[in-house]
């Protein structure tokens, strides 16, 4: 996977929470596994087609979750429900949508498709997870957010760290 395809949702992602949330986000580690797989108790996962195929998965604590949800609502959250996996679909979809759109300015042209919710550690998505590269995201918590994109008919690399 190229830094092309890492940089905008890093910068998209920084964006949404600094302007929906007001939290200053820093990206952390950058790292290779092998499989796509939740790590948090709230998780988003969106694919991406066009030139670019793939699937991004946000994967949140589950504090840290109700918290953002609290910030953006302006009510008391207390426990994961339908209106927390909306919201935090929202979130998914915006900042994918941001990194799509920042993508596009590289001439690639991709689109997502809508957002699938797991509220356990261990879920399984329908996305290809080919040589997904994962970074930590600290929004003032352990969150990761990864990423499995490739060109059709591309070698996958692996991204320079910044």
């Amino acid at each position: 996977m190229r830094v092309a395809y890492v940089e905008p949702f890093v910068r998209a992602a920084r964006d949404v929470f600094k302007l929906m949330m007001d939290l200053e986000a820093t990206r952390g580690e950058l790292w290779a596994c092998d499989e796509l797989m939740p790590s948090k108790e709230a998780s988003v996962a969106i694919g991406v087609t066009g030139d670019l195929l793939g699937s991004i998965l946000y994967s949140f604590p589950k504090e840290m979750t109700l918290k953002m949800v609290e910030i953006m609502s302006g009510m008391a959250i207390e426990e994961l429900d339908s209106f927390v996996a909306s919201a935090l679909g929202e979130v998914a979809n915006i900042i994918s949508g941001n990194a799509v759109t920042h993508l596009s300015n590289n001439n690639y042209n991709c689109n997502i498709v809508p957002p699938q919710m797991c509220w356990a550690k261990m879920c399984l998505f329908p996305w290809p997870a080919s040589g997904p590269w994962w970074f930590r995201w600290r929004p003032g918590s352990a969150s990761l957010i990864s990423l499995s994109l490739y060109q059709s008919g591309k070698t996958l690399t692996p991204p320079q760290a910044n």
